[in-house]
């Protein structure tokens, strides 16, 4: 019996020292809580008291004035690459009147004769309406220091402008091309783009006349584009 007793003693002493020695590795835990993405912002916002888009009528010789828009980058948290584009909407003859018909015709573009002024043509005020837009980085309403021309088949320039010879009056022709990567808006930053416009008094070109341009309607779209820097 006393054999007995012991061979349960040293059993249960086996089992303890087992059960004992599971629980006797070391540990150690940690947490790192709270993981969370959020998506950046970045919104650009045409301002409220814009003078675009221009809806000028009964434009004659010796007119100019310009159209003022402010572009915002509001969301405030990731800079943007702005990018302008222009597109030609409307160029319509509108009418023909006896001193359109009357006047230099325009040229064929091939031998250097001319072919008469007729509808079929389209409009001719992109042959004497001019532009010469610019970012007005200061907003002060001048093209001066710090401010960018978009000049001539999208080139963008720093003052005093394309060539050097301060704001290039160009027509629109000149002007349907892409200024891509013009400058970066920052989150909370805007700017100005203002396009100013004239209608010279004289032709640059004696096959040119004024009253060819006579009805005639012209039109265009500006299209603004904020990419994300990276």
């Amino acid at each position: 019996m006393k054999r007995i007793m012991l061979s349960l003693m040293s059993i249960a002493t086996v089992v303890l020292l087992a059960t004992s020695a599971t629980g006797a590795w070391f540990s150690d835990q940690e947490e790192i809580k709270g993981n969370s993405f959020t998506a950046g912002k970045l919104d650009l916002v045409l301002g409220e008291n814009s003078t675009l888009p221009f809806l000028v009528s009964n434009v004659v010789p010796n007119d100019k004035g310009n159209g003022t828009v402010m572009l915002t980058n509001v969301a405030g948290s990731i800079p943007g690459k702005l990018s302008i584009k222009l597109t030609k909407t409307i160029d319509e003859e509108n009418d023909m009147i006896e001193p359109e018909t009357a006047s230099y015709p325009r040229p064929d573009g091939t031998s250097g004769g001319t072919t008469g002024d007729y509808a079929g043509n389209g409009g001719e005020l992109d042959l004497f309406l001019q532009f010469a837009p610019f970012v007005d980085v200061n907003k002060d309403g001048t093209f001066n220091t710090g401010d960018i021309q978009l000049a001539y088949n999208g080139q963008s320039t720093l003052y005093p402008g394309y060539r050097s010879g301060d704001l290039y009056y160009s027509g629109l022709n000149s002007y349907l091309a892409a200024w891509n990567n013009i400058m970066t808006l920052n989150g909370g930053e805007s700017v100005n783009i203002v396009v100013p416009w004239q209608f010279p008094t004289e032709s640059t070109d004696s096959n040119y006349s004024q009253n060819i341009a006579m009805t005639d309607s012209l039109g265009f779209d500006m299209t603004f584009t904020l990419d994300q820097v990276h």
